[in-house]
């Protein structure tokens, strides 16, 4: 048994001193999100046909749409360079959630770059004045090449 734990406490000595794999979620991604929003009564919309523009450097990116987001990939541990998750902010995002323009999303993401396709679904919690909402996201890659998106441009 001990010759087991020593074999897995290697392996995983190995993982962590290896390079981490990249989850490049760099491209053009068209899809859409559907949104309830709550100010005083509830109301939902959906916007189909949003285009979103990411630029990857390491696992951080910028992501330009019609808000301008921040964000950061985590890989699988299992499959690094397909599968993981993402991690957004809206460049507005601020502790004054009464004045709105805050946005967190968490997304799942599937990525195979030499078939050129892709999957982003997650949801997402935001704040406008008076109110607040969330959404769910669905998105498909169109296009792996980069896009120079700006992002939360200093």
């Amino acid at each position: 048994m001990r010759t087991n734990r020593a074999r897995y406490a290697l392996a995983a000595l190995a993982l962590a001193a290896s390079p981490a794999a990249a989850l490049d979620l760099t491209g053009t991604w068209l899809g859409k999100y559907a949104c309830t929003e709550y100010q005083g009564e509830t109301t939902k919309f959906t916007v189909t046909d949003d285009e979103m523009r990411i630029t990857q450097t390491g696992d951080t990116f910028a992501v330009d749409s019609q808000n301008a987001f921040s964000g950061v990939s985590i890989p699988d541990l299992r499959r690094p360079d397909t599968r993981g998750e993402a991690k957004l902010a809206n460049c507005l995002t601020d502790n004054l959630v009464s004045t709105g323009g805050d946005e967190i999303a968490r997304l799942k993401a599937s990525i195979d770059r030499e078939k050129g396709k892709g999957k982003l679904k997650g949801v997402s919690i935001y704040t406008f004045e008076g109110g607040w909402g969330t959404c769910k996201w669905s998105y498909k890659l169109t296009s792996p090449e980069n896009p120079n998106a700006a992002g939360c441009a200093p």
